[in-house]
């Protein structure tokens, strides 16, 4: 797998759709475990990144594995086409959910 850039918490949050409380209780778990690291942005002191220590490495394979087996699981019966009809849904609510709480939020 590629080398994954670190990122702001804030952009993090805002990906995930996790509260900053919630991802700071994660984060903290992560990096003290020794899973990513945090440091401050040399150009703005408020801004945080996260970044991978590579720790998780190993767990990569097993986890495309689980996911390999699972969608075999999820789209048993389907066709190709129904897949991505039913991908394309799912993205399209997905999208109605992030648009109405960035509504609320506003």
């Amino acid at each position: 797998m590629t080398r994954v850039p670190p990122i702001s918490i804030g952009i993090l949050a805002r990906e995930t759709q996790l509260s900053k409380p919630t991802l700071t209780i994660m984060l903290n778990r992560l990096e003290k475990n020794g899973y990513v690291k945090r440091f401050p942005s040399e150009t703005d002191h408020r801004v945080v990144f996260i970044e991978s220590t590579g720790k998780d490495k190993h767990l990569e394979k097993l986890y495309a594995d689980i996911a390999d087996k699972m969608s075999k699981i999820f789209y048993k019966g389907f066709s190709p086409k129904e897949i991505d009809q039913f991908e394309n849904c799912l993205a399209r609510i997905l999208n109605n959910l992030i648009g109405n709480s960035h509504e609320n939020h506003s």
